[in-house]
């Protein structure tokens, strides 16, 4: 499987004196033992430290993945889930994000950093053989086809600007979900993992949105859900290009470039994207996705 990733500061913080930096992170990249993960962050945009934050946790996320390897694999039988892989997961991944955000705060005392300044959201998901291990606390997406176009995590709050939950806030063990998607490795065409800033044009908007979901008990009367799903048609454009370039430079550059100018390539053509960088979409934009 191939994988891309980019990363790109939104306009609206390109245009501040000085410029604001990119607020999101992310990293795409396959752990030691062969299993694929996508890790993204977005940072508040209203925490004066948020790029910093994000960086730190998917940094600090990959390297306790990376350690955790056997006991990820006790979740597995082969190529199936082991019957209580949904509750171990949970519990692994619970304890994984415990630990980053400890970490975290522990930035937070010796750097002399507030908390309020480090509010960043965490997502993840890890491809295996026997499917998909995903987890997160706030918004973002993540998804995937095979036969058909499928949602791996549902975004807290996605749909009201700042109103999602972070990491290093009390109460963020409430927010946080995981879930064990069965799924064969090999028929995963693409999978993906973005921030909400990509979400007008990675996901379906014209799909039927479902009237309950898992913050229910959260938000009462406030909660909503859109469709959620991938835009099949957006990823399928995208692969076209990427399967062009023969290294991991050369496809995260591409795809960079996608992001940040809407600058669609093909066949050795460059067209702009007009609907790719409209100038409602001021947010930063982190985009990882890995295909066959």
């Amino acid at each position: 499987m191939q994988l891309a990733f980019a990363s790109v500061q939104g306009p609206a913080h390109k245009k501040q004196v000085p410029a604001i930096p990119c607020q999101d992170a992310g990293i795409a990249t396959t752990l030691s033992n062969g299993w694929i993960v996508l890790i993204a962050s977005d940072g508040a945009g209203s925490s004066l430290h948020s790029d910093v934050a994000s960086r730190f946790c998917v940094q600090h996320l990959q390297i306790l993945l990376e350690e955790n390897c056997q006991a990820l694999h006790t979740l597995i039988d082969g190529q199936q889930f082991r019957p209580d892989a949904g509750t171990a997961w949970e519990k692994v991944s619970r304890d994984i994000f415990t630990k980053v955000r400890s970490a975290l705060l522990d930035k937070s005392s010796a750097e002399n950093i507030p908390a309020q300044h480090l509010h960043c959201t965490l997502l993840m998901t890890l491809l295996c053989p026997a499917g998909f291990l995903t987890a997160h606390v706030g918004d973002g997406r993540a998804g995937y086809t095979d036969q058909a176009a499928h949602a791996l995590l549902t975004p807290f709050m996605t749909f009201v600007a700042g109103a999602t939950y972070f990491l290093i806030k009390e109460g963020w063990e409430d927010i946080f979900r995981a879930t064990c998607t069965p799924v064969s490795a090999s028929e995963v065409q693409y999978f993906f993992v973005s921030t909400d800033g990509c979400q007008s044009y990675i996901t379906d908007q014209q799909a039927k949105a479902p009237s309950s979901g898992p913050f229910d008990a959260i938000l009462g009367e406030e909660a909503y859900y859109d469709g959620n799903l991938p835009y099949h048609p957006f990823f399928v454009g995208l692969i076209d290009s990427l399967r062009e370039e023969n290294d991991a430079e050369g496809r995260n550059l591409r795809l960079y470039r996608l992001l940040d100018q809407g600058v669609y390539a093909l066949k050795g053509e460059e067209n702009v994207l007009q609907s790719l960088i409209h100038p409602s979409l001021e947010d930063d934009k982190t985009l990882l996705l890995g295909y066959q």
